[in-house]
């Protein structure tokens, strides 16, 4: 099925209930929700900003029906929002030469081993400098987020660019001097420093230091099978500056 980068947004065709329309792919959530507009078809179920869902009788991701996902979350923004609900457990892959994601491809030869969260978010490996840590492959962030602590720690694999507004927060930008992603070395990629990243390593692990965006992970093509725990990437044939 086809994607497309907009806006430094992953955006994909969904249907819930036959109602189509577009919607952000965002892995760094567990769950999916409804867009504003398609929310007033619903009635809300449990109490509470955090805890309101509806019940979805079908859902579709492109032409692809995902059986697991039947409660969905209340929205948050002006997208539907599909979280991880609708791709844990599969084989997938994401090519950003023809911006085509495909769902239960056939196995192949994986490169690496996969972190797998409660929630379904998962962290690929990656290299700073000669230092080995694990990245959260997130396509809703926009960029490439670092660990402050991590950064302080190792100086010299960094460049220091200047301070920019990331939201309402004003936070450090930084380039690493080498980054490699699976070992496929990554062209000149800036990335904010968290100085409250501790908060990402308690949810995650010690080892988790950087949160991979689209600004990254667009410079790639991704495969990933999601119920073994094993990925593997390839450079794009067209470079990682497009779409």
């Amino acid at each position: 099925m086809r994607f497309e980068v907009k806006e430094d947004k992953l955006l994909i065709d969904c249907a819930f209930d036959g109602a189509a329309e577009r919607c952000r792919l965002d892995t760094g959530l567990d769950r999916t929700a409804l867009s504003y507009r398609t929310s007033t078809r619903y009635k809300r179920r449990g109490g509470g900003r955090k805890t309101e869902t509806v019940r979805v009788r079908a859902f579709k991701l492109g032409d692809h029906p995902v059986r697991r996902v039947r409660m969905v979350g209340w929205p948050r923004g002006g997208h539907a929002l599909v979280g991880m609900d609708a791709l844990i457990g599969r084989r997938v892959s994401f090519d950003f030469d023809r911006n085509v994601l495909e769902i239960n491809v056939p196995a192949q030869q994986w490169a690496g081993r996969l972190l797998i969260f409660s929630g379904g978010q998962f962290a690929v490996g990656a290299t700073i400098g000669g230092g080995a840590v694990h990245a959260l492959w997130n396509t809703g962030s926009e960029v490439c987020v670092v660990d402050e602590e991590y950064v302080r720690q190792h100086a010299a694999d960094f460049i220091f660019i200047n301070r920019e507004r990331l939201g309402e927060v004003e936070m450090e930008l930084y380039r690493a001097r080498t980054l490699k992603i699976g070992g496929v070395p990554i062209g000149e990629t800036e990335m904010f420093v968290d100085p409250g990243f501790s908060k990402i390593r308690a949810a995650y692990g010690p080892d988790v230091h950087m949160i991979l965006g689209l600004n990254v992970i667009e410079q790639l093509n991704w495969y990933f099978d999601l119920g073994g725990g094993f990925w593997s990437s390839t450079p794009r044939h067209g470079g990682g500056d497009e779409g």
